[in-house]
């Protein structure tokens, strides 16, 4: 927990008030939490894609 502290303080948003680090912190929690989301459907239906390469 310390070192997430010590980021947050010498980040961007380091000076910012509580609600907007909260804010700021939370998009990118629901960002990351998306991509991985996406990424274990795409696996567990990897079998039924239909890739194609073309113009």
């Amino acid at each position: 927990m310390e070192t997430i502290k010590d980021i947050i303080e010498n980040s961007a948003i380091g000076n910012a008030s509580f609600i907007y680090q909260t804010m700021v912190l939370s998009i990118f929690v629901s960002i990351v939490i998306t991509a991985i989301t996406m990424l274990a459907i795409l696996l567990k239906n990897a079998s039924q894609l239909t890739v194609t390469f073309g113009y």
